[in-house]
């Protein structure tokens, strides 16, 4: 069996994968030469220099043209444009590529981390054109001890269920689970290979090894934001009323804000809540409030605007939502978390968890409608089919381990599961 591997997480993990179930040869394509600390005991071929005068055809180009990936959608939200010619042609000569390549390296298994990069996009749906397994992976569900790893996609493109008679029927056998939380040490370790992976990635940037279209970019000075002390307009948990709606904020450059969504950025998800909430009876009002929290990943990046009656809050997740009375979420881990405390979650993206009897779905301009619902207890959650939901995620679709930190055991579970036909 012949593997390739296209971008990793800032790990070890796709290549431990692919060799713990290659018995042939192991690939791994590079788009950033950063990775190559990631990918050191693969076979490497440097995409930028391989695709730059490839020739493509125009069935390559009409599908560069109309998929839709994290690049294209950075260009249409954040950006207002549209990709350029020289952009699509760019994918398309990938597309020719990878086509070739799969088929003359006799590939039998891709593993990519993440499923909207947009060469891990166009890989998939070549993936699916030659009848070639590949592999997603992306952080757990139950963090820190569970990984996914999916045979067709992560977040709202995964292979799950999303009708609610069938977690209420599967029988589920549960087993004891192994906890992969890090040392402090390993923290160190991991985060000393990413601070090398930076200073490769810049000087591949500097030379020209890198692939010209960038999926993200990796801003020195946001990464020390980071370790700095922030100012904020933020209320510890003695100031938050008794009775609030919990509204916590991600990434802005998250695929499941730009992908799995209608918002554009952020702020235009907490002008949605804040006119909703606005719109609500004035006793709703006097007796909730909206209590947001900013992404960790965002503190002292982004300054958003709130309404002055609006608090901010960075305290733990797992206590907000405690105490919350509804949780308001796009897409987000919060949003899952809370239904592990039995929360009525308002989704306004496209999650995996947005089922019937186990969040309430609504639309931007329904969201007043939904909230009230929601609060006057119209749209009741399934608390036994909540149970049966998450047993399922935990010991039937998710991998015991972590992407930073696992072992034999998660390896062999990886094989069994998705290699063997298990999922």
């Amino acid at each position: 069996m012949n593997l390739l591997i296209l971008e990793p997480n800032y790990s070890f993990l796709e290549q431990d994968v692919a060799h713990y179930i290659a018995n042939g040869k192991v690939y791994a394509f590079i788009f950033n030469v950063g990775f190559v600390i990631y990918l050191h005991r693969c076979q490497k071929i440097y995409i930028h220099h391989v695709i730059k005068n490839y020739p493509y055809q125009s069935d390559d180009y009409d599908l560069a043209s109309n998929i839709k990936t994290l690049y294209s959608e950075q260009a249409r939200k954040r950006e207002n444009r549209a990709l350029s010619t020289d952009e699509i042609s760019y994918q398309a000569r990938y597309i020719a590529f990878i086509k070739q390549f799969l088929i003359h390296h006799a590939i039998d298994c891709v593993l990519m981390h993440n499923d909207l990069r947009w060469q891990h996009a166009l890989t998939i749906k070549i993936c699916q054109q030659l009848q070639i397994r590949y592999l997603v992976t992306e952080f757990g569900i139950f963090r820190p001890s569970t990984i996914t790893v999916d045979k067709q996609g992560v977040n709202a493109y995964n292979s799950l269920s999303t009708e609610s008679d069938f977690y209420r029927n599967c029988k589920i056998q549960s087993f004891e689970f192994k906890d992969y939380s890090q040392s402090i040490w390993q923290k160190i370790k991991i985060n000393s290979l990413f601070g090398c992976f930076l200073l490769i990635n810049r000087i591949g940037d500097f030379l020209r090894f890198n692939v010209r279209l960038k999926n993200k970019e990796y801003q020195w000075l946001n990464y020390l934001k980071l370790l700095l002390p922030t100012h904020s307009r933020c209320q510890i948990c003695s100031d938050i009323p008794l009775h609030y709606f919990f509204i916590p904020l991600q990434v802005n450059t998250d695929t499941q804000v730009l992908v799995h969504s209608d918002f554009i950025d952020m702020q235009e998800f907490i002008d949605c809540v804040e006119t909703a909430y606005q719109q609500l009876p004035p006793e709703i009002q006097q007796q909730y409030r909206l209590v947001f929290k900013i992404h960790p990943m965002e503190q002292g990046i982004y300054h958003y605007r709130f309404h002055k009656n609006s608090l901010i809050n960075q305290s733990d997740s797992q206590q907000l939502i405690a105490k919350a009375r509804l949780v308001i979420t796009i897409n987000s881990t919060v949003g899952f978390e809370a239904l592990l405390q039995h929360k009525s979650v308002l989704v306004l993206g496209n999650a995996f968890y947005k089922i019937s009897g186990i969040t309430v779905s609504s639309t931007q301009a329904n969201l007043v409608n939904a909230i009230l619902a929601t609060i006057n207890e119209d749209t009741a959650i399934d608390v036994r089919l909540i149970e049966q939901f998450i047993a399922y995620l935990k010991y039937e679709y998710q991998i015991n381990g972590n992407v930073y930190y696992y072992d034999k055991h998660t390896l062999q579970q990886i094989k069994n599961n998705c290699m063997n036909g298990a999922k």
